[in-house]
C-alpha cells in the first residue's frame, strides 16, 4: 500500500517501483528505495535503442 502510494506521488512508473519505505522518527528521515524489474532495458543517450544493464554495484546505489 505505502509503495503504491509513493510511486504515485513521486511519478515512479515502470520498470521502476518503490521497493521500500522507512520512516524513522527519532532521525526524522524517510527512507524510499526505488529499484527496477529484473530485465528492465533502458535507453542510452548515445546509442539508439533499449540496452540491458550490465553491472550494478551496491556503491552505485548507495546501499
Amino acid at each position: 500500500m505505502h509503495s503504491q502510494l509513493f510511486e504515485a506521488a513521486s511519478g515512479v512508473s515502470d520498470p521502476w517501483f518503490v521497493s521500500g519505505v522507512d520512516f524513522d522518527a527519532a532521525a526524522k528521515r524517510l527512507t524510499i528505495q526505488i529499484d527496477f524489474t529484473a530485465g528492465a532495458r533502458f535507453p542510452y543517450p548515445e546509442v539508439a535503442g533499449a540496452h540491458p544493464v550490465r553491472t550494478l554495484s551496491s556503491s552505485a546505489t548507495g546501499t
